[in-house]
């Protein structure tokens, strides 16, 4: 929802042109894709991303929530949607390293990205390596850097 509000803020009048797509808007989604430019997937939901073919993707900070089998299937229904002769261009930002609180480690080196993806950018995200707090000092480095890559697949 955070990033549904930042939308609504940062581009004004387009935000109609936004929606959110939940589990069980299947039926729906064919309905309004040509109608809407930008669709919100909850991660959980990633099964949905097959249903659009999409020109960007943008995955911010939720990666390194997921175990590795959830980012897997999720950057796999990314990367089936990508029809022939059509590109898709991903970015994220994500923690290069965690561990989880299973005990799983989470490295964006072991993501299953193409290998005839193009990487456009790939390094040190500089808008992502603090967080902020309510109490001082108000700003706090995360535990561990975060990187961004920006992906052209193919």
């Amino acid at each position: 929802m955070v990033d549904a509000v930042y939308l609504k803020k940062s581009l004004g009048s387009i935000f109609e042109e936004v929606e959110l797509v939940g589990s069980g808007d299947e039926r729906t989604v064919s309905a309004t894709k040509d109608n809407k430019k930008i669709f919100l997937i909850e991660a959980k939901n990633s099964n949905l991303l097959k249903l659009f073919p999409a020109d960007l993707v943008i995955n911010i900070a939720s990666f390194q929530e997921m175990n590795p089998p959830v980012i897997k299937d999720y950057l796999d229904q990314m990367q089936d949607s990508v029809t022939k002769g059509r590109s898709l261009i991903f970015y994220h930002a994500n923690r290069l390293e965690k561990q989880l609180p299973d005990g799983t480690i989470s490295r964006v080196s072991d993501y299953p990205i193409s290998k005839d993806s193009d990487f456009m950018v790939d390094e040190l995200c500089p808008r992502h390596q603090d967080y902020y707090s309510f109490r001082l000092p108000f700003f706090l480095k995360y535990d561990g850097p975060h990187i961004h890559q920006l992906i052209k697949i193919a």
